[in-house]
This record gives structure tokens, C-alpha cells and sequence, in this order.
């Protein structure tokens, strides 16, 4: 593999004092897995991005980038918004940059820091879009971006990087998502990436629930914030993919050899492309303990209920 002089993403922020930036070097080729962390792991792999390069935050001083997104991908983890990103990453002339850290170390890692301002994260948040796009050895000419789950709780800081690009929001019936998330727990039930605050309960509160109910309280408060949102997102259920990709989306007219790419692409599990995919709402509906099955009736289910009033 020959290695591109200049190819290079951004992969950390650390805010400092002093803040800096950490990067890895790439071979300027299209991001094809289904997390930007298994990219990293390529790269590493592969020799490439063995190394890491420091910089100062004034090589994110230049012009906003030149493609903003197409699309930006909220969640609620679990829900097919994998699926949806690894559609739109069978499309030849669209980049997709699925949970990048350097995105989290911005909407989130920052948000404490009284030193840094909005506008600072949201000016970061522009032109760390930018530096992907300028990775790519060949340009691309659209790009879509997925957030994390929890990000969801910075969609105006999102809004403000970029006032007109359309936000999709991707759900899922909570007692499916809680399954999953009990049997293959993710950074988004880890307690504090949805701070106490953001569920609306007291710390101490939350110290004492299960591990079913703050998993559900968690998914409960996301659906909260999607409701409180609804008029800047468009929704897109798990139930309706995958022909509401090319149909419901924001996006404009859908070639025909575009659908042709995305339904192959829907074939296969999102997190393991060279597995087939099989429905399994059923069978994840079925697998529900009652320790799970109560959490979501009580923190969870009045939520979601809600946020499909409000659609």
C-alpha cells in the first residue's frame, strides 16, 4: 500500500492548556468500516498510521470547509443507524464518518471547560468535517456524518456549526434497544456519558438504580431531548428501513443505481459486513427479562411514547 504524503485525519483534541491536536497519518482512502475506530485499527495494521503528529489548533484556522455534510446522524444506539451509515458508504462518491472520537472529544470531552466557548466547539466541530474530506486521495461528493448516541444532547451546538444541514434521527422500540444494550453493553449506558442532569434525576438517585433501569433511564432521556428537538430533526424508524433511506430522507432523488448499491449493502449486518442480516426485533422482544421488560415500562416507554406523538 503506498502512502499518501499529506493524508491525514484528526483523531484527538486535547483542550490543554495548551490546546493541541493529534493526528494519524491515512492512505487517503474512503473510510469503509463501520466505526472510524476500526479504520484507525486498519491503518494501524497496515503501518499507516502507526505514527502520531501533534499540532496546534491554529491549523484549524482557515475557511469553513468547502462540503459540509449532506446529512448528520443522531441515534439511540442499537437502533440501525450503522445500518444506515454503511448504506450510504456503498455509495462511490460519498464519505461517511461514523463516531470519529475527535467528534466526541468536541461535543463532549469540552463541554466543561469554561475556557472554551460554543462558538469555539462549533467552529472545531466545521473543521474537523473539513479534515476528513481533505483526507481522501479521490474527492468525494457528499458527506454524511453519525454521531454517538449521547451526542444527541449537543444538537444546537451541531445546529450552530451547521445552521443547514439536515439532522435525522434514527429510533428504535426501547425494549429492542434495552435487549442489545444488556447484552452487549455500550459506552452509551456507561454512567456519566448521560450525565444525571440530562436524565433529570439526582446523582444519588441515579447511584441506586439497576442496571436495567439506568440503561432505560438513559434511553428514556434521549428520547426526551429528540421530542424537545423535533422540529430540527427528521425521524427515521427501525421498523421502515431500509426502503426509507432512498424514500424519506432529505437528501433529493435517489438514482436508481444508487438503490441497487444500498440494498445490497442492507443484506448484510451492519457491524459484520460479511454476515448476512436477519431481522431479530422478534426474537430481541422475546429475550426481554422482566428486569428489563419493568425498567422500560417505567423509564423508557413514556418517552418514547412520546416522542411518536410528536411525529
Amino acid at each position: 500500500m503506498i502512502r499518501l504524503m499529506g493524508c491525514r485525519v484528526p483523531v484527538a483534541l486535547d483542550v490543554g492548556p495548551p490546546a493541541a491536536l493529534r493526528w494519524c497519518p491515512t492512505d487517503g482512502s474512503r473510510f469503509t468500516e463501520p466505526f472510524f475506530d476500526d479504520t484507525l485499527r486498519r491503518l494501524r495494521r497496515a503501518g499507516v498510521g502507526a505514527g502520531r503528529l501533534h499540532g496546534s489548533l491554529d491549523e484549524w484556522a482557515g475557511p469553513p470547509p468547502a462540503l459540509p455534510p449532506v446529512m448528520i446522524l443522531f441515534h439511540v444506539s442499537r437502533c440501525g443507524s450503522t445500518l444506515v451509515s454503511r448504506m450510504f458508504g456503498a455509495l462511490p462518491d460519498h464519505l461517511v464518518v461514523s463516531e470519529a472520537p475527535v467528534l466526541d472529544d468536541i461535543l463532549r470531552g469540552a463541554r466543561a471547560d469554561t475556557r472554551v466557548s460554543d462558538a469555539d466547539r462549533a467552529r472545531w466541530l466545521r473543521h474537523a468535517v473539513a479534515a476528513f474530506v481533505a483526507s481522501q486521495a479521490e474527492p468525494s461528493g457528499r458527506v454524511v456524518v453519525k454521531l454517538d448516541a449521547w451526542h444527541l444532547f449537543a444538537l444546537p451546538l451541531v445546529r450552530q456549526a451547521f445552521p443547514d444541514v439536515p439532522l435525522v434521527f434514527v429510533h428504535r422500540d426501547p425494549l429492542e434497544v434495552l435487549v442489545s444494550l444488556m447484552g452487549q453493553p455500550s459506552l452509551t449506558i456507561v454512567r456519566d456519558t448521560v450525565t444525571p442532569e440530562e436524565i433529570g434525576i439526582p446523582r444519588e438517585t441515579r447511584d441506586a438504580l439497576s442496571r436495567e433501569a439506568h440503561a432505560a433511564a438513559v434511553l428514556g432521556a434521549l428520547y426526551r431531548e429528540a421530542a424537545r428537538h423535533r422540529h430540527q430533526v427528521t425521524p427515521l424508524a427501525y421498523s421502515a428501513l431500509p426502503d426509507a433511506v432512498w424514500t424519506s430522507l432529505p437528501w433529493g432523488p435517489v438514482p436508481v443505481a444508487d438503490v441497487d448499491r444500498m440494498r445490497v449493502a442492507a443484506g448484510a449486518d451492519a457491524k459484520m459486513p460479511g454476515v448476512a442480516f436477519v431481522p431479530d426485533s422478534d426474537r430481541k422482544r422475546a429475550a426481554a427479562s422482566p428486569a428489563v421488560r419493568e425498567a422500560c415500562a417505567w423509564w423508557a416507554e413514556p418517552a418514547y411514547n412520546a416522542w411518536l406523538a410528536s411525529i
